[in-house]
């Protein structure tokens, strides 16, 4: 589904994204990942 939504981002002239996931949540950040998906930085709460 992500695919999905980057595709009609990019379709709409959207060049960036901001995808974010908590940083435990291993199968977010696979699915971010495996869509291009760079690690940027860990935000403390």
């Amino acid at each position: 589904m992500l695919k999905l939504v980057l595709a009609k981002a990019q379709a709409l002239g959207i060049e960036r994204v901001l995808i974010t996931a908590d940083e435990d949540n291993y199968p977010s950040k696979r699915v971010i990942e495996a869509n291009d998906g760079p690690f940027e930085e860990f935000i403390q709460r």
